[in-house]
């Protein structure tokens, strides 16, 4: 279980924005950081280790398998990326939220671009090289 146990008497007052007081000259800047400061620590650890473990999953997992899966994972990160910061974040970009969709799409772009490469170039070489041997064994069985 990633999320640490603890009670709701624990959670809730933290969690509740209607909970939350706000000072009158307080910028919304001021505000995030007052409101990391009461997270739970419980949290900020599991919200840590699922970063690295996402992190992890980008940079380990995909390149053990096909090129396909890469471009189909890069994407799904991005989308996420971009739900996270229109949901979570109310729409405002952070400065991190532009840095990991500019590292993701660019990811994504040199996928799409290997991806082409090896579908229209790589592999089309391959197939007539296959073609042609397939015709010069046929060729030959023709002349025996």
């Amino acid at each position: 279980m990633l999320i640490p146990p603890c009670l709701a008497t624990d959670v809730t007052p933290g969690l509740c924005r209607a909970n939350q007081i706000y000072l009158a000259n307080e910028t919304i800047y001021a505000r995030m950081l007052r409101e990391e400061v009461d997270i739970d620590i419980r949290f900020s650890i599991t919200v840590s280790a699922a970063n690295w473990a996402l992190l992890a999953g980008y940079l380990v997992i995909p390149g053990t398998f096909t090129l396909l899966p890469l471009y189909l994972y890069t994407a799904a990160g991005l989308l996420t990326t971009v739900i996270n910061v229109c949901t979570s974040q109310g729409g405002d970009w952070s400065v991190m939220a532009i840095i990991i969709t500019a590292v993701t799409r660019a990811t994504l772009l040199s996928c799409l671009a290997l991806l082409t490469l090896y579908k229209f170039y790589r592999l089309e070489r391959v197939r007539k090289e296959d073609k042609d041997i397939r015709r010069s064994r046929v060729s030959t069985a023709l002349d025996t």
